[in-house]
């Protein structure tokens, strides 16, 4: 199993742009929960690569894709942005 894993990480790292993490072991010897994460200024092009991916991950014979969950997310540029969304307060800046 861990000779599979590495290989496919390998093979996607190097055909993709994007970072590739085992993220939990299950319970049964030969599951594995993986993690890919790309970014983009384009939404549509992001999901594009992604399935990309999946296609790809699932097409390979030693491999069984037993779920996908894929989620885009939009990034705020402005730094004030996130802080707002995590309700953070920032020293010696003005309370909105």
């Amino acid at each position: 199993r861990r000779q599979v894993v590495r290989s496919v990480r390998d093979r996607v790292r190097h055909r993709f742009d994007l970072t590739f993490r085992e993220i939990a072991e299950v319970q049964r010897p030969l599951g594995v929960v993986m993690a890919l994460s790309t970014v983009g200024s384009d939404p549509t092009v992001v999901r594009a690569a992604l399935d990309k991916v999946r296609c790809y991950v699932d097409d390979d014979p030693r491999c069984v894709l037993g779920s996908a969950d894929l989620d885009v997310f939009r990034w705020e540029p402005s730094a004030q942005g996130w802080i707002a969304a995590l309700g953070i307060h920032v020293e010696g800046e003005p309370d909105e």
